[in-house]
């Protein structure tokens, strides 16, 4: 599979996209904003707990996957594309199966 042009919009209709990390400082929600406005289907993946990412969630628009307290791998192996939020390691085990998938 081609690279996807993730700043051109037309790229990101239908493309599985992960998010890792929604955080709480807005990294993770205006990644997962963009993608969805343009057309991503977009999962948003966090190890924190529903309850420790509140603020976050409420910015989310619908139809954003969520999936939190845990990472699970399927949704790394059915994406196109995975963004790497800043709080997230770079040597996560997750990362590096994406990296090798």
């Amino acid at each position: 599979m081609a690279t996807p042009d993730l700043a051109a919009p037309d790229g990101l209709r239908n493309l599985p996209v992960t998010v890792m990390g929604l955080g709480q400082h807005g990294g993770g929600v205006a990644t997962a904003r963009y993608l969805h406005r343009h057309g991503a289907r977009v999962t948003i993946t966090d190890l924190q707990p529903e309850a420790a990412l509140t603020e976050s969630l409420r910015r989310l628009p619908a139809g954003i996957r969520r999936v939190l307290g845990r990472h699970d791998q399927a949704d790394f192996a059915s994406a196109a594309v995975v963004v790497k939020t800043p709080g997230v390691p770079p040597d996560s085990e997750h990362l590096a199966r994406a990296r090798a998938r």
